[in-house]
């Protein structure tokens, strides 16, 4: 995928292999270029417009404003926010959504044919065409370029098939097109406004670092919100699938008993248990803020379990169903599917995709692999799904759980189960690891993480206890400390540092193999940002090489850890606010 022709708004990608996603940043710069900018594709402008432009126009104004007031909602409730490093919580600077300085520029293009089950049925079922943007700064300061990406994503979706009431045969097209090994057609007519299903945000909206949470390495916040298109032209909140509002089903028992009875329907449950289901809206949230790090075991990201207990479902038969064999396996499965339970499993610090970062970003602020361990695994049962479709067979609608990917191989930081619950006695270890209870919360007894058998390398957690459980995110605690040894000329950088659940290392020149060597901030980072420098400066300055775990896309890292870039262009396991475009502070003024 290196050539790109434009023809009339028309892009041909040329292709050698079928098509999942377009990742590549050469390429996607080109279809940008082409008329499929944020402000061209969802706002129908003429040109690319930076945020000032955006920020004159209603439609982005008025999802703008709503992302500013949860901001301004957030600063009330903590005299410790603020949007600079001069207090000990920092909060997204909402000056980013209008400044002339940022833009959203496109990092992903996803077919989503899978979603067809969930598609409505006036668009014909053919599923989501994707396009993921992220938000960006760069401006000239002193003879240098400043840019950098920050931790923000607007997911624009459209209904696949190019009209509003696709046939069959239109999809089967689309469809196959991707697969083809010729060239993929992205023609604009096919993205009509009318097309639009929805505009879907992801931003880490707070952060606290390792020095206020010594005992977790950070802590953060991502808001998450789903727009739509409504009649007079705005684009409002809209419920988000498999999304309960907590708050809303604990105040109304009448509401909560309805909303078990759902639940534990046969024919709900059916589709609940296998991935495809979706909730009324009636019992849904129109907004919700996903907790990491250690987001698999926070209560906050749990939301079915703030509600009903495991015994709710003892009217139930279950069965040996390839996902759900227990009432407490159900309970796991239904967190999975919420918004915040999905964006935690397996995934980056709240992300799984962030976008392949281009020659422009710093080299100690470049990601390898955009993708997360979930995401990864699951392109390939995308794959398979598409390929059904485009041959015009029914596809396996059944879907794993998002923390442990349908066709994971049980290698490093897999999730496995313990032993304790049958459904996850197929969640095995390969035979070069063993499954062992890491930074699991204290109600969880069922899953764990693989780890390897044998001496400790470099990467390997050396500092983890177990969770807390509280729904308040704030007040969690990491109980029942443990420390490991690294062993001969290893040690280990602790949850203090800012590793979550500490990181064996060692010098560069011991390096062994599976270990890379990759640059981190050392001391005295965070005070140049303090001072005002510019963040490219304090990278110069500041950053020291250190062996880590090594990691490709068939060796993802562990939770909590993201896939940098090194100097050598290998990848090596990083806590993820070490990259600087992953943390919301210290970055410049907007």
């Amino acid at each position: 995928m290196k050539i790109l022709c434009i023809i009339c708004s028309i892009v041909f990608v040329p292709q050698t292999f079928a098509l999942t996603h377009i990742e590549d940043p050469v390429t996607l710069k080109r279809i940008e270029a082409s008329g499929f900018s944020f402000a061209e594709l969802v706002f129908e402008q003429q040109r690319p417009l930076n945020n000032q432009g955006l920020v004159g126009l209603p439609l982005y104004k008025s999802l703008r404003d709503v992302i500013a007031s949860d901001l301004d909602l957030r600063a009330s409730e903590d005299s410790y926010l603020a949007v600079n490093m001069s207090k000990k919580h920092r909060l997204f600077n909402k000056s980013w959504l209008s400044s002339a300085k940022a833009r959203f520029e496109l990092v992903g293009i996803f077919n989503r044919g899978d979603r067809d089950v969930f598609s409505k049925a006036e668009h014909g079922r053919c599923g989501e065409i994707r396009f993921i943007y992220r938000l960006a700064y760069s401006y000239r300061y002193q003879n240098r370029t400043v840019y950098s990406r920050l931790p923000m994503t607007m997911n624009v979706v459209f209904h696949a098939g190019g009209k509003t009431q696709p046939s069959p045969e239109d999809c089967r097209q689309v469809h196959a097109s991707w697969l083809s090994t010729s060239e993929l057609r992205l023609n604009k007519a096919s993205f009509a406004p009318s097309l639009l299903k929805s505009v879907e945000i992801n931003l880490q909206s707070v952060r606290w670092p390792s020095s206020v949470r010594t005992d977790m390495g950070g802590y953060a916040e991502y808001l998450m919100r789903v727009f739509v298109r409504s009649a007079n032209g705005n684009l409002l909140p809209t419920p988000m699938e498999n999304m309960p509002d907590v708050g809303l089903i604990q105040k109304n028992p009448a509401l909560k008993k309805e909303f078990v009875a759902w639940l534990t329907d046969p024919v709900n449950s059916a589709a609940m248990m296998g991935g495809y289901g979706t909730l009324p809206d009636k019992f849904l949230a129109k907004k919700a803020v996903s907790i990491a790090l250690y987001g698999s075991g926070r209560a906050a990201n749990l939301p079915f379990s703030q509600l009903i207990e495991a015994d709710d479902f003892k009217s139930m038969a279950f069965v040996d169903h390839p996902h759900v064999m227990t009432a407490a396996s159900y309970l796991r499965r239904l967190n999975d599917m919420s918004c915040v339970g999905c964006h935690q499993g397996r995934a980056v610090a709240g992300f799984h995709f962030v976008g392949i970062d281009t020659d422009q970003t710093h080299a100690a602020n470049r990601i390898l692999m955009a993708s997360s361990g979930h995401l990864l695994s699951d392109l390939r049962r995308r794959k398979t799904y598409l390929e059904a479709l485009s041959k015009g067979t029914a596809p396996e609608l059944m879907r794993s759980m998002s923390e442990r990917p349908h066709d994971d191989n049980g290698g490093y930081g897999s999730h496995c189960g313990l032993g304790k619950d049958r459904t996850f006695k197929d969640w095995t270890c390969n035979k070069d690891h063993r499954c062992e209870a890491v930074d699991t919360n204290i109600k969880d007894n069922d899953v764990g993480r693989c780890m390897p058998i044998g001496a400790v390398s470099a990467g390997d957690p050396c500092d983890h206890g177990r969770i807390s459980w509280n729904t308040d995110a704030t007040k969690d605690r990491m109980l029942d400390k443990v420390s490991r040894s690294c062993g001969k000329d290893r040690w280990c950088l602790t949850a203090g540092d800012g590793f979550p659940g500490g990181m064996c290392f060692g010098e560069c020149s011991g390096k062994k193999s599976g270990e890379a060597c990759g640059n981190i901030a050392v001391g005295g980072f965070n005070e140049c940002l303090g001072r005002g420098e510019l963040f490219l400066n304090c990278l110069d300055r500041h950053t020291s090489p250190i062996t880590t775990r090594t990691c490709d896309e068939n060796a993802p890292c562990r939770d909590d850890f993201i896939c940098s870039r090194t100097e050598s262009g290998a990848g090596a396991c990083v806590p993820p606010y070490f990259l600087f475009q992953l943390r919301v502070d210290g970055h410049p003024r907007p």
